[in-house]
Parts: structure tokens; C-alpha cells; sequence
């Protein structure tokens, strides 16, 4: 994961569009890794879902179903900088 900035308590501090896409492109050089293309449905919305994220800048919450491997991606992009940003593959 991307190293992650200390903010004062109590603060909410929103995440830039440069701090959103270097988020996303971890996980996306891990999909990359796992040989998950977007050949694969639920990589395609699982993109999908990435690039709103960017744009819109919005907490999302992701559950998708990967029946190609019998498992589902969870997972969470916040908005929030203090948040992490997590996704992982889950035995259905």
C-alpha cells in the first residue's frame, strides 16, 4: 500500500485526484500481478467502479461476484485520506 500521510485528530481531510489514482493504481498493479485482465467481467465493472471512484471522488463500497473463480471482490475505496483503501478476493 501507498505510504500513508499522519493527520491531526478529528480532521477530515478528502483525498486529491492524484492521491485517488495512485490508490487505484496499486491495486491495479496487483490485478496486474494476479494475471486478473479485464477479460474478466468482474474485473471490467471492478475498472468501472475505479475510474468513478477518481472522478467522482465518493466512498465506494465494492461487492462483486467473480463466479470464473468461485470467489467475490470485496472491498472499500474511501475518500478519506485518514482511510485505507482495501480490495481482496473472498471465497463465496
Amino acid at each position: 500500500m501507498s505510504e500513508q500521510i499522519k493527520y491531526p485528530k478529528n480532521t477530515y481531510v478528502e483525498r486529491t485526484v492524484e492521491e485517488r489514482k495512485g490508490e487505484v493504481k496499486i491495486i491495479i498493479n496487483k490485478l496486474i500481478e494476479l494475471e486478473l485482465t479485464m477479460s474478466f467481467p468482474a474485473v471490467k465493472e471492478l475498472y468501472k467502479i475505479m475510474n468513478t471512484y477518481i472522478a467522482d471522488g465518493q466512498t465506494v463500497k465494492i461487492n462483486i461476484d467473480f463466479p470464473e473463480f468461485s470467489r467475490k471482490i470485496r472491498g472499500v475505496l474511501h475518500n478519506s485520506a485518514r482511510e485505507p483503501c482495501w480490495i481482496k478476493l473472498e471465497k463465496n
